[in-house]
């Protein structure tokens, strides 16, 4: 068995060849997932601000600064009226139109004024 001398030795440009293959595929292995992570984050924004969007419509603008009453309705007072003046009958009492008659009678009930 004799020995070529002059035969090529490729065994370095494989290894070269490999290593790259290997670091493109890591490359690219990195790249589609930070792609995957950025349409990821991308939806994720997307839900966010349609969230905000929602919340947002929920809530009156104008309302704040005392510029809209705000109240909670008393269910007991909801239809409340005051009651309406009844008119007096004539005769019941005698001179209830008279400012002096109705001074002595509310004088008579809250002051001891003696005449």
């Amino acid at each position: 068995c004799r020995l070529v001398a002059h035969v090529y030795d490729d065994k370095e440009f494989y290894v070269r060849l490999l290593a790259d293959i290997v670091h493109a595929t890591q490359a690219s292995t990195v790249r589609s997932e930070a792609h995957a992570e950025m349409s990821r984050m991308g939806a994720l924004k997307g839900r966010l601000k349609e969230d905000a969007e929602k919340k947002r419509k929920d809530v009156e603008r104008r309302a704040s600064k005392g510029r809209k009453i705000r109240y909670v309705p008393i269910p007991k007072l909801a239809n409340f009226m005051a009651p309406a003046p009844r008119p007096i009958p004539e005769g019941a009492l005698p001179g209830v139109t008279d400012p002096m008659v109705v001074d002595q009678l509310v004088n008579s009930l809250f002051f001891h004024d003696e005449l």
